[in-house]
């Protein structure tokens, strides 16, 4: 068996901790907001992204105890390759939560409040976010990521955020239910967990204008309060590692909220944690009949970009015939 880099024996972690929602260099206030440096203050970085017309990369992390954060600073986050490009667009924060190092009590206020603003379920989290610091983007884990890749994903995201605003005046134009419907467009690129979290005034739009809920935002508030309370009930399960009571505990909710498409996805991904590093191809086997109930939506292609690196994990291990 091949021995793993962080990178890779953390991606299966990662992803639990990020469904269950079980809990680089670092600055200090009053640093310089230099192109390309990493800032902690959250508050200097938005003043930074507005005057300089950039948005925000936010990169949480645990720095000293998480394989995968230590990995992906040490390998991507700290190369001139990476803050030089990244740099030119946005403007660069870390958010950490270390466990020995030491830290300013105003500083730990301030990720704790980050940490819930931004809803952080682990470790580490990628967002982009506008220079009011409301995310549009998520960026997945990826074992292996070099800076110019990382940089360029960065970069094509962007589009999301500019077309949100290209829309939304387009829609100041409008009234009633077209108003709506170019709202609903400006939303679109965005997964819906980032839409109704990040730009609830949009989607309040929305509902006040759609009366009918033709657009579906009715129904799909409704559902991610329903999901914040099974991953509430999931934590104090996986906390008392209880896995037959998370399996029941999402079987039942599936079938109580008669879930079809993204939705039953999204409330299934929440068993991946019940695979072990042992059982890595039972893990993508189940992730496939995730990918099956609709492979275009948002969490399709998450569930395809973890099979896939679980996939090259499996061939990895296999042994290698001696010709």
């Amino acid at each position: 068996m091949k021995n793993r880099s962080p990178l890779v024996v953390s991606l299966l972690a990662a992803t639990v901790l990020f469904w269950w929602g079980l809990s680089v260099p670092s600055g200090a206030f009053g640093q310089d907001a230099e192109n390309g440096t990493w800032l902690t203050d959250f508050a200097l970085a938005r003043e930074t992204a507005a005057k300089q017309g950039k948005d925000i990369f936010i990169h949480f992390t645990g720095s000293d105890w998480c394989g995968f954060c230590i990995a992906l600073h040490d390998q991507v986050l700290t190369k001139p390759s990476y803050t030089e490009r990244a740099g030119k667009s946005f403007v660069l924060v870390e958010v950490d939560f270390p466990r020995n190092k030491p830290q300013s009590a105003e500083l730990k206020k301030q990720n704790e409040l980050l940490r819930g603003k931004f809803a952080i379920k682990g470790y580490p989290t990628l967002l982009l976010a506008d220079s009011l610091g409301r995310a549009y983007s998520r960026i997945p884990n990826q074992p292996g990521i070099i800076p110019d890749q990382l940089a360029s994903q960065m970069e094509s995201l962007q589009s999301i955020r500019k077309r949100r605003d290209d829309l939304l005046k387009e829609a100041d134009k409008l009234q009633g239910m077209e108003r709506a419907e170019k709202l609903n467009d400006a939303l679109g690129s965005m997964d819906d967990e980032l839409a109704g979290r990040y730009h609830a005034d949009i989607v309040d739009q929305i509902i006040e204008l759609d009366e009918k809920d033709k657009l579906k935002w009715k129904n799909k508030r409704k559902f991610s309060k329903a999901m914040d309370e099974i991953q509430s009930r999931i934590q104090t399960l996986a906390r008392a590692n209880d896995h037959e009571g998370i399996t029941r505990a999402v079987d039942e909710f599936v079938e109580k909220k008669e879930l079809k498409g993204e939705q039953k996805q999204r409330a299934l991904m929440l068993k991946l944690g019940l695979y072990g590093a042992g059982e890595l191809a039972a893990a993508a086997d189940f992730l496939s009949k995730i990918i099956e109930i609709a492979s275009d939506s948002d969490t399709g292609r998450e569930a395809a970009e973890i099979r896939m690196r679980l996939n090259e994990y499996i061939a990895e291990d296999q042994p290698q015939s001696v010709h």
